[in-house]
């Protein structure tokens, strides 16, 4: 059984044209031996609180130093020692080179014939579009770093990253004291967010940990310093690049401060379980979020006691989107399958509601290119393309089911505004280039029938080598005979 759980995208130019290899040096070593012998002090102290009834132990545990390890003489494993040409000494006349020594019949150096192939492997154009995917295979997690080249059509997996817990959220973060600019934020049921560097291919560990130090005791009530319950949504500032703000389940918004690492505030807004979360995309201190309390709340980050807004909604609210093209408008989706538009300037009441889907719409997406165009993915297995104004409902112009199960994720690529990448239970990640099908392309060009003669087919590309996986939960009802996983599909039909 494999799904994936969520969605980020990095703007083209950020990732590094070559990706580096992990290289253990001796800084990194000595950053990961710092890392785990705190890790191994916290986990033996709550242990010893566990077993002496919560009291504190007064035995610290020290980490393991490098006198420990000395009677194993280590630093001279590897070194030679006695005959040099080993079981060939014997063979009379066989030219013999010393270790170090270069082979005169030698052309090829180890590893020249590969360097070539491994360059072209990494090499990322600034062309390229880059996904970033949570996804989960049997129990283990995983955050997939996709490439897709609109020319060729082409969608593959450049490397992925080991995560410790099942994702729930991803945000791309632009901001690292270090000098990193290429990082992923990944919120997990763990209450810790790990940041993770994208241009560094088979990374062992996080750049950092946003959470509870490990040599501190973790408290299990909500606190104003670390999350203490699951992670549902991460938002990075856009204007201020440092700043994080992250909802989670213990009812609880934080901002972290990422050039220290550390909360710098913590808010109560919801009396519920904080479910989403997005800074504005220009004022820099003000914040929407939504929670299961079924409100939606508008602050700003400098008043910590009052929201500058409220809204209520009938059911849980899954997703909340700032419109990019009207300051004032707000869009917040519900497990109801509803989508609600607010204007700030307004009354409390939504300017208009729609019900999208038949059960919970767990994700949707606003273009910030084609004016207008929204995208919804739901638990029915549909996602769905909408033209909207912010003064009237929104209309339907195409529904599909790309085969990739409950759609748990939906998003438009920042440089391409009618691509959308949808992921869902099925553990899929597809694009959909949405103008290559009819019915969107005449409702957001204008362009009659007449022009779709000549046009080329409708594009939906996904990985090759997981076309017709299916999830465990989908075999018994998925009767739809859509073409699995295939880069050119038939037009569906126009919906009124």
């Amino acid at each position: 059984m494999a799904l994936c759980s969520a969605l980020a995208f990095v703007p083209r130019g950020y990732s590094a044209e070559l990706p580096s290899r992990y290289d253990l040096t001796e800084e990194e070593y000595g950053r990961i031996e710092r890392l785990s012998a705190l890790q191994l002090v916290g986990a033996k102290a709550d242990l010893a609180r566990a077993e002496n009834g919560d009291e504190e132990d007064e035995d610290e545990a020290k980490p393991t130093t490098e006198d420990d390890l000395a009677e194993y003489n280590l630093a001279d494993y590897d070194d030679d020692e006695g005959e040099q040409m080993g079981i060939f000494s014997n063979i009379k006349g066989l030219a013999y080179h010393a270790k170090g020594e270069d082979d005169p019949y030698i052309t090829m150096r180890d590893g020249e014939a590969d360097e070539d192939d491994e360059r072209e492997d990494l090499q990322i154009l600034p062309t390229d579009d880059v996904i970033l995917a949570a996804r989960t295979e049997d129990d283990v997690s995983h955050l997939e770093v996709y490439v897709y080249e609109d020319a060729s059509s082409n969608l593959y997996v450049h490397h992925d990253i080991l995560l410790p817990s099942f994702p729930l959220c991803l945000e791309w973060v632009n901001y690292s004291r270090e000098g990193g600019s290429n990082l992923a934020a990944v919120g997990t049921f763990d209450p810790d967010i790990e940041i993770w560097d994208l241009d560094v291919v088979d990374g062992m560990y996080p750049r950092a940990i946003l959470g509870c130090p490990p040599d501190k005791k973790r408290r299990k009530k909500a606190n104003d310093s670390y999350h203490v319950d699951a992670v549902l949504g991460i938002s990075s500032n856009p204007n201020a690049r440092n700043l994080l703000v992250t909802a989670s389940a213990d009812e609880t918004l934080k901002l972290w401060d990422l050039a220290t690492e550390q909360c710098a505030k913590s808010y109560r807004r919801h009396d519920d379980k904080c479910s989403a979360v997005q800074w504005h995309p220009r004022t820099a201190t003000v914040v929407a979020s939504g929670g299961y309390d079924k409100r939606v709340m508008i602050s700003d980050a400098r008043v910590p006691n009052e929201p500058t807004h409220k809204y209520k909604t009938d059911a849980d609210v899954e997703n909340v989107v700032w419109s990019p093209h009207d300051d004032a408008i707000l869009y917040a989706s519900t497990d109801a399958g509803e989508l609600f538009c607010f204007d700030t300037r307004h009354t409390k009441k939504p300017v208009w509601r729609l019900q999208a889907h038949d059960g919970p719409l767990s994700s949707f997406s606003v273009s910030a290119a084609t004016r207008g165009m929204l995208a919804t993915g739901g638990q029915d297995k549909q996602v769905k393309v909408w033209k909207a104004s912010s003064s009237s409902g929104p209309t339907l112009v195409n529904a599909r089911d790309l085969d990739i199960g409950k759609v748990f994720a939906v998003g438009f690529l920042p440089d391409s505004g009618h691509h959308l990448a949808c992921c869902g239970s099925k553990g899929v990640v597809r694009v959909w280039d949405t103008m290559s099908n009819g019915a969107c392309r005449r409702a957001f060009t204008g362009k009659d029938s007449s022009d779709d003669i000549n046009h080329e087919k409708e594009r939906i590309v996904g990985l090759a080598d997981r076309d017709g996986e299916d999830d465990d939960d989908d075999d018994d009802d998925d009767d739809d005979d859509d073409d699995d996983g295939a880069d050119e599909v038939d037009e569906d039909t126009e919906m009124s």
